[in-house]
């Protein structure tokens, strides 16, 4: 037997000095991803309450740089760790898709590892995420993946390079 799904609702709002985050909520739920830098899901909790992920307060709405910045919230990262490879900072802005189901949260190709990062959240029949589930027969889906990318126009600079 099917569950009814769940209307949930994506809004562009301001948070933690971030000011271009993607809300998405059930009315119950909460989870707010900023495309200032990432991807990254920055706040995951019930309407109203206390944050269930940790936030790093001196890291919170800032952007850029070349170091790596913890910031708090769920990050993709590669596996198995490995410094400097599960470090390349993660602090340009990023692109987002949104289809009325599903949110991609998509960032530019890291030039370190030629990796381009996506978190996909789906919204489902049930809410949970990882292995919490807030409210049976109600779920948001949280998928991680990495694409490697061929730069085609880099390596044909480089051969021409040494054609010279």
């Amino acid at each position: 037997m099917n569950s009814p799904s769940v209307a949930v609702e994506m809004k562009k709002i301001e948070y933690a000095g971030w000011p271009n985050c993607i809300q998405l909520s059930n009315g119950q739920i909460e989870m707010v991803a900023t495309t200032d830098v990432g991807p990254r899901i920055i706040r995951w909790a019930f309407v109203g309450s206390k944050n269930l992920f940790k936030e790093s307060p001196d890291q919170l709405g800032k952007t850029g740089g070349d170091k790596w910045k913890s910031y708090g919230g769920h990050r993709f990262w590669h596996a198995p760790e490995n410094k400097p490879r599960s470090y390349a900072p993660d602090n340009p802005a990023i692109d987002y898709k949104w289809n009325g189901k599903t949110l991609k949260l998509i960032q530019p190709v890291e030039s370190s590892t030629g990796l381009q990062k996506e978190i996909e959240v789906k919204k489902d029949i049930t809410i949970a995420f990882q292995s919490w589930t807030l409210f049976p027969a109600k779920k948001i889906v949280i998928k991680t993946r990495y694409n490697k990318i061929k730069i085609v126009s880099l390596v044909i600079i480089h051969q021409s390079t040494l054609v010279k």
